[in-house]
């Protein structure tokens, strides 16, 4: 496992990186929790739905997964609409 650094671009630890930096790193997978508070009914039915199809449900409001970085794109993108 890769010690953390901390460098002219900040902390570089092999649990995070830059979502700029996403096609870089193919070959990598990273552990993701989505952590929600919505109060809309729809809007909240549509956010599970969507996570539903990446990850799992660990509570009500948390998701978590391990993606690759375009699968972490796509849900970002997702989560955005």
């Amino acid at each position: 496992m890769e010690d953390f650094n901390i460098d002219s671009k900040g902390v570089n630890d092999p649990f995070s990186f830059d979502t700029g930096d996403v096609n870089e790193k193919k070959d990598k997978k990273y552990f993701v929790l989505i952590i929600y508070d919505i109060s809309d009914n729809k809007r909240r039915y549509q956010m599970v739905k969507a996570l539903l199809s990446f990850g799992f449900r660990v509570q009500k409001s948390a998701f978590e997964a391990m993606l690759k970085p375009a699968k972490y794109k796509k849900l970002i993108e997702k989560i955005k609409d």
